[in-house]
């Protein structure tokens, strides 16, 4: 086997678009909600879960920077 391992690259296009995509449908879906008077849980749920993607985009991205110095 060989010491290091190998180094792989991935394109993170694809990801980063889902991750936008669907940022701004828990957008709408929050405006939708707290429009409509849904119950607060509901709207503390779509809160927590845009924060949980927010966070993945900011960790893909930081990956990105890190490839993109490294090369």
């Amino acid at each position: 086997l060989p010491r290091e391992p190998a180094a792989v690259r991935v394109d993170t296009r694809l990801a980063v678009a889902r991750l936008e995509d669907r940022i701004a449908w828990l957008d709408d879906t929050l405006s939708d909600s707290q429009a409509s008077g849904d119950p607060l849980i509901r709207i503390h749920e779509l809160r927590a879960e845009r924060a949980r993607l927010v966070d993945s985009l900011v960790r893909v991205r930081y990956a990105e920077q890190l490839s993109a110095s490294a090369r």
